[in-house]
């Protein structure tokens, strides 16, 4: 006979990585976990390996101290929350579905970041920021953000899903994606303006942004940073 007091750890393996997304039903899960080969006759072991798989890609929570790149999508108010152990990056639906300009700032702790509970995250002035309700989160790197400094030639198509910010000097955040979405501070609003675009000619620290569209070059102020939040 084989122990029985596995069953509680097996079931607490389980309910963890469920927790992750509780928007499934306990079926749907079980399916996800067939398209990955669990089945009849699957040793418990094996089935452990493939919960903890799922759950390091859809985590139920991030805490301090965690390493990796996090997209946290929360409602009431409605963001998508990118976390690495440094920094915060807050964006916001505007009116027409487009997300507005991030916010990005350095934090002191992750007070709470759980799904199904508030967002709650102190910054480096010990203000503390709720974000929304978590509905989901996803671990999109085991890396941190990392300063890109050579993505000059980078077309639309090689782009793909991903999604880069880049910064410039006067303020202007760029978001790229499968289009540009420039937003320029103003004295009293932030203009947001979006445009088409084929190419990154220019993204390098201290260097003018340069953008290649289909009727034209988009040159901006000089670069301060460049990173990834999705992808």
């Amino acid at each position: 006979m084989k122990d029985p007091t596995r069953i509680p750890r097996i079931l607490e393996e389980l309910r963890a990585t469920w927790e992750g997304q509780p928007d499934l039903e306990l079926a749907t899960l079980f399916g996800i976990l067939q398209n990955r080969g669990i089945g009849w006759g699957t040793d418990d072991d094996t089935l452990v390996e493939a919960l903890r798989e799922l759950r390091h890609r859809r985590p139920p929570r991030v805490e301090n101290g965690a390493t990796g790149r996090f997209i946290v999508d929360t409602t009431g108010p409605d963001c998508r929350v990118m976390i690495d152990p440094h920094r915060v990056v807050v964006r916001r639906p505007g009116p027409s579905g487009a997300f507005s300009q991030p916010g990005v700032w350095e934090y002191s702790g992750i007070i709470r970041c759980e799904v199904g509970s508030p967002l709650l995250i102190d910054d480096r002035e010990e203000v503390r920021h709720r974000l929304g309700v978590v509905t989901g989160i996803e671990r999109v790197s085991d890396h941190p953000l990392r300063q890109e400094t050579s993505l000059g030639g980078l077309t639309r198509e090689l782009l793909d899903d991903r999604v880069l910010l880049i910064r410039v000097e006067d303020g202007t955040s760029v978001v790229v994606s499968r289009s540009l979405s420039v937003f320029t501070p103003t004295r009293r609003a932030v203009d947001h303006a979006r445009h088409p675009w084929t190419r990154l000619i220019t993204v390098t620290p201290g260097e003018p942004l340069v953008i290649e569209q289909p009727t034209g070059l988009l040159e901006l102020g000089p670069v301060t940073e460049c990173f990834f939040l999705e992808g």
